[in-house]
């Protein structure tokens, strides 16, 4: 077996389309980022409607406040997407590789197998690599903001001007492993993309057969992957409200400090307790309406861009393969 493919080409045009694509959402959508992200930690809004606590923010904070971050979640999404994509496609075409060695045997007979361990690995790759740059984005968005979670506006000693400061300074007051706070929550979070990917392809190819050709239209490749991304969310939503609580929780020895006797929220147990506790079981979808219209419209557009740009880029390189 040649391994020498997981450098192919094609895995790097899926990861350059999956990453432009994603950077070219994001950037559109990023208001409702960060709105979602105050309706899900500060207690303040979690009975308001996502338009009345952007209307709050700006008021606050001025209309800027809806693009603090920016520059640093691009950083963050792009690494991500392109770890993602680079890994689901490689592993592909190994899994194609192997097939026409050995045939369809075992695991290798059913595609929805072998779609799922593909996805959920790549999932796991992105995580371990990635969690370090999303809990510093996710800290740098709230910042500030001394309504938010009450571990983050008791005395906050540093601002954190970017990526790598952030990393430094955690690293350096709360410890290394701090990097990888949340690391639980995402890993159970792969089951999201993983849910997300193998729904896209698997209806991408009924669409195929369907229609009777591989030339599907751009709201088609929006529409599956709206669909698709509403599904994931749903599912995982309660994961992903506990993964932000645990990001923003200060060390044991901040909260000694303050003298601030708080429930351990460490793990993602104790988070999902502490929100039903505190906001019941409805409190575990706070802010799923505003998420919603987020990600499923973001999903929707990125694999729309990514299937035209991934185009493009094939095409001016088979133009290029004729010269």
């Amino acid at each position: 077996m040649d391994f020498s493919q997981l450098l192919s080409r094609d895995a790097l045009v899926h990861a350059i389309a999956g990453t432009c694509g994603g950077a070219i959402t994001m950037s559109s959508f990023y208001p409702l980022e960060i709105v979602k992200t105050y309706v899900q930690l500060d207690p303040k809004y979690k009975n308001k409607d996502s338009i009345q606590c952007a209307k709050d923010l700006i008021n606050e904070e001025g209309v800027e406040v809806l693009y603090k971050g920016l520059g640093n979640t691009l950083i963050s999404l792009g690494c991500s997407n392109f770890v993602y994509f680079y890994t689901n496609e490689a592993l592909k075409i190994i899994a194609s590789k192997l097939r026409r060695k050995y045939g369809r045997t075992g695991l290798l007979s059913n595609d929805t197998v072998v779609n799922l361990s593909i996805a959920s690995f790549a999932g796991v790759v992105n995580v371990m690599t990635t969690n370090p740059l999303w809990l510093v984005n996710t800290r740098m968005k709230v910042q500030h903001k001394k309504s938010i979670n009450d571990n983050l506006n008791e005395k906050q000693e540093h601002y954190i001007n970017g990526v790598v400061d952030g990393i430094t300074h955690i690293a350096k007051k709360e410890g290394i492993l701090k990097l990888w706070s949340g690391c639980t929550a995402s890993l159970w979070l792969v089951s999201n993309p993983t849910i997300l990917f193998v729904l896209y392809d698997l209806m991408k190819k009924i669409l195929i057969k369907w229609r009777g050709t591989s030339n599907l239209t751009g709201l088609e490749f929006f529409l599956l992957g709206a669909l698709s991304k509403s599904v994931a969310t749903i599912v995982t939503y309660p994961m992903q409200l506990a993964q932000y609580s645990m990001r923003t929780t200060a060390p044991k020895e901040e909260q000694n400090k303050t003298n601030k006797k708080q429930q351990d929220r460490s793990n993602l147990l104790s988070c999902l307790i502490y929100i039903v506790k505190n906001d019941g079981v409805l409190g575990l979808f706070r802010g799923l309406d505003v998420k919603l219209v987020q990600t499923v419209l973001m999903s929707a557009f990125h694999f729309l861009f990514y299937e035209k740009i991934m185009q493009v880029i094939f095409a001016l390189l088979g133009a290029q393969k004729k010269k």
